[in-house]
């Protein structure tokens, strides 16, 4: 899985940014920071920042960057950013509808996260 998320990685890092929207450039760059997350890497810097906006495209792009954070084992990440995510409308990249606690407590991505308490209140494991 590593070498996938790994040739995943190298292949978006293909695609210049100059000329993309600020949202693509965003989403370019949270599938970066996944992608690294999941190769078990180095981030890319500012790939990894989140966008503050609260918008539905920002909330997804954050979504993306926790999922990064849970795939490196970064509980505080996680729990700083759940909460909003968790209460705001948007549509996740991934399930096309919101994060919720159900999802929190059925995907694998969270498993680097799941044992800490305050990961379980979040999810309603706790």
């Amino acid at each position: 899985a590593r070498r996938s998320f790994a040739d995943g990685q190298a292949y978006v890092a293909r695609f210049p940014d100059a000329a993309q929207t600020p949202d693509s450039r965003s989403y370019r760059n949270a599938l970066l920071c996944l992608m690294a997350a999941g190769a078990a890497t180095a981030d890319n810097g500012d790939a990894c920042r989140a966008p503050t906006a609260t918008d539905p495209i920002a909330l997804a792009l954050r979504e993306s960057l926790v999922r990064a954070a849970a795939l490196r084992g970064d509980a505080d990440a996680v729990v700083a950013a759940l909460p909003e995510l968790l209460r705001l409308p948007y549509n996740s990249f991934l399930y096309s509808a919101p994060l919720t606690p159900a999802l929190l407590r059925q995907d694998p991505v969270w498993d680097g996260v799941r044992a800490d308490p305050r990961f379980k209140a979040l999810a309603g494991a706790g």
